[in-house]
């Protein structure tokens, strides 16, 4: 085994930015190959990353990484790394490169990837450096982004906004064109800007596809600079039809008054017979500060956008499965602060404000930080709470596949076939499950994991679970939020960390289409807070995400964002608010 210092200096390449005021660097941490990973734990590791630590340096711009790593000499690792740079005052926002200056590793093997002052001479010929691989070109004129993708209903219109840069050397006036080169619709804007050198300017794209859902309508954008017509620059909004959509507007902050936060907590929709509609029920969880129990049960009624408090549970716990049943509230498993888990199954009754822990058959086995929801029952009959993996504590060889439905017509457990092991050497912990049209989806892990599976009770053993297409590399894997959207076919899956171990947070949602057991491209709806462990539902035409962390307990204030659903209307030709633009083809 040994200990590599890796220290890294970027050199950023101050183009039009003049100075730069800051640059901020996120790691993703890196997954070791050639079998190094765990043993026995969260802290014990073959092949781990260690400290991660960056400092910034005013001219010549240089970002220091310090980045330990223990393997051993036979292992190799990678870790990716993100700049964002700040411009100075008053600079213009532009394009910015960089180049890696040296690694100074201890002792050698140096990095290959990096600066000619370590690179061995056989690594010459590799575009990994300044040498090899200049610095990027600026464009006289340039148009961003260069490509916008995203669903639409037909005949309504989305704005979208575009920045034009001037760095032809003189003051100029940008001529821009607009046109709808894929299908059919409406594609405008402002037909001209004045620019002086070495600035931008945003503007507003207005565009309206027509057609019927399935359809794809492409808007071509041109800029070209009226002094010297050679410079010039395109981008394309392509619109997917759909006959749905989510707000283009995004999401929106919802009322926190009354609320307690919460991470790794259950979350349900059910009913209370104070509210005249669904409502969204959170059960347990860890509140603010370091493992800091919040026994809570809370209550939000979107119809009137209130939180209620109602009993505590008597065995509070976090990372426990949570489902709703016939009217009731069924809450099994789960960790205490201590992560010591409990085979607890406690029922609560909107109708009597109580809790009951003593009449329903506990859990066979302690389980915290699994996953599950309702889905139908294996005997083909009536709904059934289901529980997956899971441990008794939070260390790795001590988690399990185990797969157990609870019926509550009978009061009894039924242990069903093991979720399939994917990249896991022993079990599954801190992933995320969803019920959805009858069947139970699990996703993720706490170390990365993005197998995505599904469970069919009803199947025979032996074959009822599938694996479906993997989470997308850049979704949340560790403990991110899973919502079913039943009408639509479709479960999202909200913020979490796609590398796992606490190294990024998702401000990101995307989306999994069941029929076509496909994930589609992120939505273009970010959230404001980028968390994992929050609560997801679907209710009252909205996707809800509530509470969450970013490491040592609950956010606080807590995050509350919903989401607003749309059906796609009909499209009648007095639709279109411009006249009617067609493709040429």
């Amino acid at each position: 085994m040994k200990l590599y210092k890796g220290v890294i200096w970027a050199l950023l390449l101050t183009l039009l930015l003049g100075t730069v005021s800051e640059a901020t660097v996120a790691q993703s941490p890196p997954r070791a190959s050639l079998g190094a990973g765990l043993n026995t734990g969260l802290e014990s590791l073959s092949s781990f990353w260690g400290f991660f630590f960056r400092s910034f340096e005013i001219a010549p711009y240089e970002v220091n990484i310090a980045h330990s790593h223990l393997q051993p000499l036979t292992d190799h690792s990678d870790s990716a790394y993100c700049f964002e740079v700040t411009s100075g005052t008053g600079a213009p926002d532009a394009l910015e490169s960089w180049y890696g200056d040296g690694d100074k590793d201890d002792s050698p093997p140096h990095s290959t990837c990096l600066s000619n002052i370590y690179t061995p001479p056989s690594m010459n010929s590799k575009p990994y450096d300044e040498w090899i691989k200049p610095q990027t070109t600026i464009q006289p004129i340039m148009l961003t982004p260069a490509q916008i993708e995203a669903d639409g209903c037909a005949c309504e219109p989305q704005e979208h906004v575009l920045t034009v840069g001037n760095n032809a050397g003189y003051d100029t006036i940008v001529n821009l064109t607009y046109t709808v080169i894929a299908g059919t619709g409406v594609c405008i804007g402002p037909p001209q800007l004045s620019l002086t050198n070495g600035t931008n300017m945003t503007f507003t794209v207005g565009f309206e596809p027509r057609g019927e859902p399935g359809d794809v309508v492409r808007c071509q954008i041109n800029a070209k600079d009226a002094t010297t017509p050679s410079n010039w620059d395109e981008s394309f909004i392509t619109k997917h039809l759909v006959d749905w959509n989510l707000d283009p507007a995004g999401w929106k902050l919802e009322p926190i008054e009354g609320a307690t936060p919460h991470q790794w907590a259950g979350g349900t929709v059910g009913t209370h017979p104070a509210a005249a509609g669904q409502v969204g029920y959170i059960v347990g969880g860890l509140s603010v500060g370091l493992s800091q129990p919040n026994p809570d049960l809370q209550m939000y009624d979107p119809g009137t956008g209130t939180w209620t408090q109602l009993t505590d549970m008597p065995n509070w716990r976090f990372s426990l499965v949570v489902g709703w049943i016939n009217g009731l509230l069924y809450a099994a498993g789960g960790y205490d602060a201590t992560f010591s888990a409990t085979n607890d199954l406690q029922i609560y009754n909107p109708a009597t404000n109580a809790w009951d822990n003593t009449t329903p058959s506990d859990m066979p086995n302690a389980r915290g930080g699994g996953a599950g929801g309702v889905g139908t029952c294996s005997s083909g009959a009536g709904e059934c709470l289901f529980h997956v993996g899971g441990g008794t504590n939070s260390e790795f060889p001590n988690t399990t596949l185990e797969t157990w439905q609870y019926n509550p017509a009978t009061n009894a457990w039924t242990q069903l076939d093991k979720k399939p092991a994917g990249s896991s050497r022993d079990g599954f912990i801190l992933g995320a499950g969803v019920g959805c049209l009858g069947y139970i989806y699990i996703g993720g892990d706490y170390r990365g994991f993005h197998e995505f599976y599904r469970l069919d009770a009803t199947q025979p053993s032996g074959s009822q679970w599938t694996r479906l297409a993997d989470i997308p590399a850049g979704a949340g894997a560790m403990t991110p939020a899973l919502v079913c959207e039943e009408d639509w076919g479709k479960i999202m899956l909200i913020g979490g960390d796609p590398n796992g171990y606490w190294g990024n947070f998702n401000n990101t949602v995307y989306v999994y289409d069941i029929a076509s057991d496909a994930w589609e491209i992120p939505l273009p709806q970010t959230l404001h807070v980028a968390q994992l462990g929050s609560v997801g539902w679907q209710m009252a035409d909205k996707i809800w995400t509530v509470g969450g962390t970013v490491g040592y307990g609950a956010i606080s204030p807590m995050p509350f964002e919903a989401l607003l659903q749309m059906t796609c209307e009909p499209c009648s030709e007095f639709d279109c608010y411009l006249p009617l633009i067609t493709s040429n083809h």
